[in-house]
C-alpha cells in the first residue's frame, strides 16, 4: 500500500501562474536594487536610415525593428570574418582523418552503451 503523501503528491493541481506577476532574472535584480531596469518598455524604431531605441509613441514616418545592413556592409563584415579560425574547435580535431583502427575502437567503447534501460530505485 502507498504511503498517503505519495499520493498526494501525484493528484497536487497546481494553479497557471499570472503572467504579469512572472519575474524574470534581470527584473529581480533590478528590483532587489532598487531601481528600474534601463530598458523595461523601450524598443527599436528605424526610418529606414537610422535607428533608435524609444519609449512611448512611434513618430510619423518611423516604424517598429532596425534598419537593415546595406549589401555593401554586409560584404564587409564577411570579409572580415573570411579566414578566422573557430577557437572552441581545437587544432587536433581540425580535419583529422579517423583511420580504420580508430573507428573499430570507437566501435568497440560505444557497444553496449546504446539501448540501455535505466535501473530505478524501487521506492519502499
Amino acid at each position: 500500500m502507498e504511503e498517503q503523501w505519495l499520493i498526494d503528491l501525484r493528484n497536487f493541481v497546481c494553479d497557471e501562474p499570472d503572467p504579469s506577476e512572472i519575474i524574470t532574472k534581470p527584473e529581480q535584480w533590478y528590483k532587489e536594487l532598487g531601481i528600474d531596469a534601463p530598458c523595461k518598455g523601450k524598443f527599436w524604431i528605424t526610418n529606414g536610415i537610422e535607428a533608435r531605441i524609444i519609449a512611448g509613441e512611434i513618430p510619423d514616418g518611423w516604424w517598429k525593428g532596425r534598419k537593415k545592413f546595406s549589401n555593401e556592409t554586409r560584404a564587409k563584415m564577411s570579409a572580415g570574418h573570411t579566414g578566422k579560425s573557430k577557437p572552441h574547435v581545437s587544432q587536433s580535431n581540425r580535419r583529422r582523418e579517423v583511420t580504420e583502427e580508430t573507428r573499430a575502437k570507437m566501435r568497440k567503447n560505444h557497444k553496449g552503451t546504446t539501448g540501455m534501460k535505466l535501473k530505478r530505485r524501487k521506492l519502499q
